[in-house]
């Protein structure tokens, strides 16, 4: 959050309404995973951006999109375009401890969301 510039925080929320604003699951996710590495590159880290990149490169994979896009549902895409806003404007205020406790949260809601999903494909 103390690395941001002011292009980055107008990226951010760039990201953000358009996550928002995704009409369907397909186009939230790859939204998503713009806004995620939005926030790594907003930190100017390169570790942080390389694994968020990785990440990103995971995610366009059919596995991935088939456990998170099939259960993507409305309340859920409420819950974590909730979680996404927190973030962006505890960074947009610079508020770094916050931001990353919010993105701690976050990622828990995704992995958890993500592990009884793939409970169901278990053989």
């Amino acid at each position: 959050a103390t690395h941001a510039t002011a292009d980055d925080l107008i990226r951010l929320d760039r990201c953000l309404e358009r996550a928002i604003a995704a009409p369907d699951a397909r186009l939230f996710m790859t939204f998503d995973a713009d806004l995620h590495l939005a926030v790594a590159e907003a930190s100017h880290n390169t570790l942080l951006i390389d694994l968020f990149r990785s990440m990103n490169g995971v995610r366009h994979r059919v596995p991935w999109g088939k456990l998170d896009g099939d259960f993507l549902t409305a309340d859920l895409r409420k819950q974590y375009d909730g979680q996404h806003r927190g973030i962006v404007q505890s960074i947009a205020r610079r508020e770094g401890a916050q931001a990353e406790n919010l993105m701690r949260f976050h990622l828990d809601t995704v992995e958890r969301q993500l592990m009884s999903v793939a409970l169901l494909f278990r053989p």
